[in-house]
């Protein structure tokens, strides 16, 4: 893994990780105000808050079982347990997917570094993911999109990595079995390592 020591980051490198941060302060103070949302991400985390809470899967809407189509058990659980623990705040669930926020982009920077990328251009890419729509959006509801880019990326940093092992290779496919479980889309990350692999 190549150094992240701060001393030897350029002049341009430094001024791109301030950068960076302040993309992340920006995000953490626009979890109250932030104006772009999925108009079910409030019912996603709902289901998940009631699955943690009763074992069940309720509509909050209309108080009856309902059912969470495309995504897994594992989130319900995760987004579950954690607004329960934390139910004083007013948005547990974009604190969370706030939090998550941060290794995808470390995890976004080491497999750019993995497949030789200049480290000013590794930065400048992450600054640009970090202040993306989408980005933002994920980092900030309940869905499962911030999630899928943990795993994901998780499972591309381990195939990625120069001192490449069984273990690694291994750990991998369970990664993306279980950023499958938490939704369908992620499949995409099958291709990818499927691409990556023949273009070697």
């Amino acid at each position: 893994m190549k150094s992240l020591k701060f001393d030897k980051f350029s002049s341009v490198d430094k001024l791109l990780i301030v950068l960076i941060f302040s993309s992340l302060l920006y995000s953490f103070f626009s979890l109250y105000f932030f104006k772009i949302y999925y108009r079910d991400s409030l019912w996603i985390a709902s289901f998940a808050y009631n699955f943690a809470k009763e074992g069940n899967l309720l509509d909050v809407l209309s108080r009856e079982p309902g059912l969470a189509i495309g995504h897994g058990r594992i989130m319900d659980l995760l987004y579950g347990n954690f607004m329960l623990y934390f139910s004083n705040f007013i948005y547990p669930h974009r604190f969370l997917s706030w939090i998550v926020s941060f290794p995808v982009l470390i995890l976004f920077y080491l497999i750019l570094r993995n497949i030789n990328f200049e480290r000013t251009i590794c930065l400048l890419a992450v600054l640009f993911f970090s202040v993306s729509e989408h980005f933002l959006l994920s980092s900030h509801s309940a869905r499962p999109e911030i999630l899928i880019l943990l795993t994901g990326f998780m499972s591309l940093f381990l195939f990625t990595s120069k001192n490449q092992t069984i273990l690694k290779i291994i750990a991998s496919g369970l990664l993306i079995s279980i950023s499958i479980d938490i939704h369908f889309s992620s499949q995409i990350f099958i291709f990818i390592l499927i691409f990556y692999e023949l273009s070697k």
